[in-house]
């Protein structure tokens, strides 16, 4: 298609490849939608179809023209920015405890709470109610624990803490996990006294980043996790939606520490859970290494 060779001829690489990256956690679109939705609509936040757009309380302006994209196993679909509607703006998040993913086994949550352990974070559960999934945190003083590796039980300590809503879902607690390792990868947290050597995430605390800012990081890491994994979700719009700016549109945030945090869950994430999660392997190779 002429447009996107055009594209790809002018536009400036960088703000290109930002672009594709957020639209990717949003919405799980293909790069070359990506590439058409950037081509006719630059400044874009936010896309979805008129009926999604209804579904959430919003509706496409009369005046505006949609942005054209290819459809799956079909001709072309019709999309419009944030910006093209008008309506009810989400203020909460929905109930955190409940999956977002469409399809999760139970062992996967399971198997990865031990990659953690095994990793050097501390995993524990707790009940916080429906409005909250987790909490990543530096403890004080130190847990010590056992874990086994290549064959053999080594003792851990550590001061990284990854708490767990108890009463979520076992997909929904995936998710949790997620979030709160794209906070620690995101560098939101200092390393404290007794975080392994071996356990390395950046810091960014100087950078002063609002709630909102590391909010969103954090939510877009695990979105794009999920994404290269191959994992569908329900609606990926619905945790950010909550900390998007007045005028709806997403505060300042790194993209290109998104892409790193992602990489460095996935390379936490056993085989095991890889291997199981169809196409997993090619998602991976072709994204991360389309975005280097």
């Amino acid at each position: 298609m002429e447009v996107v060779q055009d594209t790809l001829l002018r536009a400036d690489i960088g703000e290109l490849m930002n672009f594709i990256v957020q639209f990717w956690l949003f919405g799980g679109y293909s790069i070359y939608n990506c590439i058409l939705i950037f081509a006719q609509r630059p400044g874009a936040v936010m896309v979805a179809t008129e009926t999604s757009w209804n579904a959430r309380g919003r509706y496409v302006k009369h005046e505006v023209s949609p942005i054209v994209i290819l459809r799956p196993f079909g001709p072309v679909d019709f999309v419009y920015d944030y910006d093209d509607t008008f309506g009810k703006r989400d203020l909460f998040p929905r109930r955190l405890t409940r999956s977002n993913i469409v399809e999760a086994k139970d062992w996967w949550t399971e198997t990865l709470k031990e990659a953690l352990m095994q990793n050097g974070i501390l995993y524990t559960e707790s009940n916080f109610g429906s409005r909250k999934g987790a909490e990543l945190a530096i403890l004080e003083m130190p847990r010590s624990f056992e874990v086994r590796r290549k064959g053999k039980t080594d003792t851990v300590q550590t001061d990284v803490c990854i708490t767990v809503n108890s009463m979520s879902e076992k997909g929904a607690q995936l998710e949790s996990i997620f979030h709160e390792l794209g906070h620690l990868f995101c560098g939101h947290l200092t390393r404290g006294k007794y975080t392994p050597k071996d356990l390395y995430f950046p810091n960014r605390t100087n950078k002063h980043l609002t709630l909102n800012q590391e909010e969103c990081e954090a939510e877009m890491t695990k979105n794009l996790v999920c994404n290269l994994l191959g994992l569908k979700l329900e609606d990926p719009f619905a945790y950010i939606n909550a900390y998007s700016e007045e005028d709806g549109k997403l505060p300042r945030i790194n993209f290109g520490e998104i892409v790193k945090a992602a990489d460095r869950i996935l390379n936490l994430i056993p085989d095991s859970i890889k291997n199981d999660i169809k196409g997993n392997t090619m998602v991976h190779q072709m994204t991360i290494f389309d975005l280097a």
